[in-house]
């Protein structure tokens, strides 16, 4: 299976089939996806909040703008920022290198206080957009996951930011939501999956440097 055929068969559905759900094996492999997922650093300044229960999206759904999405949709899956990429946060990353390979540990010393240096320059604002364009790659990232597993999904970052925050608690855990992918089966009535996929052909999206001889 070519990952360039599921990227074409997939499309930001907007109709789930509400009856049917994805399984628990799916949602643990895209778990382990989002774990793998390459970040700056590899600091991972990013969580997922996975939500299934009936409830909760409906409670959602009142600052999606009407999205329906988020109520028939089997998951939705919240991508959410660390609020303050500080030293402590830095050194708990740099820990974990410690206790898996402490000679690995060792030789990263020096790396470990350049980038502890290199986050002491930076404002608050701009670590939370560095933040933020992590969580947009793991974004990327699942979605790619989804299609290679034959999920539907749809991206969406139109949504009441604060009202999600506040709902799912997530100042208090220092994190800010960011990006939104309800996932599930799409519906027979979505149109969508009819559209064609228009996309820029190749001789506009690729500028290759001629071969050197």
């Amino acid at each position: 299976m070519k990952i360039s055929n599921q990227m074409n068969w997939r499309y930001a559905v907007k109709e789930f089939d509400a009856e049917k759900s994805i399984s628990e094996d799916k949602i643990n492999e895209l778990k382990k996806v989002f774990q793998l997922t390459p970040s700056s650093f590899g600091l991972q300044p990013f969580r997922l909040k996975i939500i299934s229960e009936r409830k909760l999206k409906d409670e959602l759904l009142k600052f999606t703008y009407g999205q329906t999405q988020f109520c028939n949709a089997s998951h939705i899956l919240i991508v959410s920022v660390i609020s303050q990429i500080d030293e402590p946060y830095i050194r708990k990353f740099f820990d974990l290198i410690k206790d898996d390979d402490p000679i690995q540990s060792k030789k990263s010393k020096g790396y470990q206080q350049f980038v502890v240096n290199y986050f002491s320059t930076m404002t608050v604002d701009e670590k939370k957009a560095w933040a933020i364009n992590q969580a947009y790659l793991a974004m990327g990232v699942l979605i790619s996951a989804c299609s290679w597993e034959a999920i539907d999904s749809c991206p969406m970052e139109g949504f009441n930011k604060k009202g999600f925050d506040d709902i799912l608690g997530l100042n208090e855990k220092g994190m800010e939501s960011c990006l939104a992918l309800p996932i599930g089966i799409r519906s027979s009535q979505d149109d969508r999956a009819l559209e064609s996929k228009i996309r820029f052909p190749f001789s506009e999206l690729f500028d290759e440097a001629p071969q050197q001889i």
